[in-house]
């Protein structure tokens, strides 16, 4: 005969996890008694880490709220039954340790460049910064506020492109030196991509960095490959359908905060190697999963496209709700909409949402945890000025940060891992954690760790 186990008694456990902190992997006697608490102090006693690292703890999806006992005893486990229990590392609420001013609003941030924060402002400008808030250099090719960017590795050679998109109705590739926190040697402008006439919501890359997508407000979705190409591919925009480039002069200051200056000699036109066209209206953007592309729009629909056949597989509509933004997160996608919610959707379900997290205001911005393992959490920005981090398995907040009254409408946010904790960026706080930056109207950006 089975029992539940009684505070005094022992469980048997299978502690595993998916963070950098791995046990053995062995069965374990534990009190019953123990809580989050004390597994946590006896992984971090077992791997002698210092300083400590807090974790938490997931049992069949659900969070450790009490004892293993009491939970046990609350889904009729018996004390004989090894259970396995998951750990993972906490979320500790944000601490702001760095403003740094800009001098129009802030529209695009992106922390994807190891130990640097990049900005793209109303101005037109992007910025690139140290993490210790030291501006490096201002990069002026776009005409008109910029509404995304980031960076990756380059498929051409070392170092790492920079890809931008802007209401100018263009994306642009730029080749970073190859130290590009260095003032004296610049940025280099050296493609456009073109999809249509109409303002570019955003560009985003695959996983695997071979591929860009950019979305834009005509409700067409580019697929384009991320070599930089030798020569032009489109004719000039006059002559074809596919026009984009904007002002026609082939050289555009890339001013540095040093000595260094670049220019771009010649901006080669890059075709896409797909259009997908199904939205009606403004596509806010698209992002690439695991095995597709998927996209959303103000027409109210999530969309995921065969980039074989260039069709898209799956179309989720709410026509009343309009989605500002996606994200992607194994194989769910995260939406942002104007009606103050955050969706999770499954493509592969016949359900419209899977699961629903309501906001005080509109969510325009969704990041996923940027480290392995930590795929459950994810990070919301509102119009309201609001971070929030959430925990997709349990359904609930776990963080929030607010920047504060007076501060306007949020308009980016990015988040990266713990490596990029140093300079002036959280150093010296310990291990564990993640970096945030937050702009928008105040024209500031804000630059929070996971305190201590």
């Amino acid at each position: 005969m089975t029992s539940t186990p009684a505070l005094t008694e022992t469980v048997p456990l299978l502690l595993t996890t998916r963070t950098a902190y791995p046990l053995p992997l062995s069965r374990i006697l534990i009190p019953s008694s123990f809580t989050r608490y004390h597994l946590s102090q006896l992984i971090n006693t077992s791997l002698s880490l210092n300083p400590p690292v807090p974790f938490d703890f997931l049992i069949r999806s659900h969070l450790l709220r009490g004892s293993i006992g009491g939970w046990m005893r609350a889904n009729g486990v018996s004390a004989e039954e090894l259970l396995e229990v998951e750990y993972i590392r906490s979320v500790l609420p944000p601490k702001v340790v760095g403003k740094i001013e800009q001098d129009d609003w802030v529209s695009a941030l992106s922390l994807s460049l190891p130990h640097a924060i990049i900005t793209g402002a109303y101005d037109h400008t992007l910025r690139i910064y140290t993490l210790a808030q030291e501006e490096r250099h201002i990069l002026h090719t776009h005409t008109a506020p910029i509404t995304s960017v980031l960076t990756f590795p380059s498929p051409n050679s070392s170092g790492h492109v920079l890809a931008s998109s802007s209401q100018d109705r263009t994306v642009h590739l730029q080749l970073l030196p190859p130290h590009p926190l260095d003032p004296a040697s610049a940025p280099k402008w050296v493609t456009t991509l073109h999809t249509s006439q109409a303002q570019v919501s955003s560009v985003s890359v695959s996983p695997d960095r071979a591929r860009l997508a950019t979305a834009t407000w005509d409700g067409v979705v580019g697929v384009f490959s991320s070599t930089i190409p030798t020569s032009h591919e489109l004719a000039e925009p006059e002559d074809v359908e596919l026009q984009a480039l904007g002002p026609k002069s082939k050289k555009r200051k890339l001013r540095s905060t040093g000595e260094g200056t670049g220019t771009a000699d010649e901006v080669f036109r890059k075709a896409p190697q797909l259009l997908l066209r199904g939205h009606e209206g403004k596509v806010s953007r698209a992002v690439f999963t695991p095995d597709a592309l998927a996209s959303a729009g103000w027409d109210g629909s999530v969309r995921v496209w065969d980039l074989e056949s260039g069709v898209a597989r799956v179309v989720k509509t709410t026509p009343d709700r309009v989605h500002l933004t996606l994200a992607s997160t194994g194989p769910h996608l995260l939406t942002g909409t104007s009606d103050r919610f955050l969706t999770l959707t499954d493509p592969r379900s016949s359900a419209l949402t899977s699961l629903t997290l309501a906001h005080s205001s509109p969510v325009n911005n969704v990041i996923p945890h940027p480290e392995p393992g930590m795929e459950h959490l994810v990070s919301s920005g509102t119009l309201a000025g609001v971070v929030r981090v959430w925990d997709l398995r349990a359904g609930r907040e776990v963080v929030r940060v607010d920047r504060g009254g007076g501060g306007g409408k949020m308009l980016a946010l990015d988040w990266r891992p713990a490596a990029m904790r140093e300079e002036g960026a959280g150093a010296g706080e310990g291990e564990g954690g993640g970096v945030w930056a937050a702009g928008g109207e105040d024209k500031k950006v804000w630059v929070f760790t996971e305190g201590n």
